[in-house]
């Protein structure tokens, strides 16, 4: 099962790091904040208003698609990239490595 972040534990996290890869953590945040207010607001828009709607060109009208889709489209797509980059800065944790509690081993002598 995959641990699912918030960005805010994600700042956290790279705070907390205190390394090289704190610096470089930090500004993808940063653009990540940005593309996520980016996108609600791009919701807001598709919600609002038809995804297909018609509109006037001189004496007839054609159906088209709404431009906010296009944009969403193309920003969650590299929202996801963003946060696939973010995730991969993280540090191991050691509880998800496998480690010798010595169990098996106890009363072998």
């Amino acid at each position: 099962m995959t641990k699912k972040y918030s960005l805010k534990d994600l700042e956290k996290t790279f705070k907390d790091m205190d390394n090289d890869k704190t610096r470089v953590g930090l500004d993808l945040l940063s653009e990540a904040y940005f593309l996520k207010d980016t996108l609600e607001r791009l919701k807001k828009e598709i919600n609002e208003n038809e995804i297909v709607g018609e509109m006037q060109q001189g004496s007839y009208s054609i159906n088209r698609s709404n431009p906010a889709l296009k944009t969403y489209n193309t920003t969650i797509a590299n929202y996801q990239k963003l946060i696939k980059q973010l995730t991969e800065l993280l540090p191991e944790k050691e509880d998800n490595k496998l480690k010798d509690d010595g169990f098996e081993s106890f009363g072998d002598d």
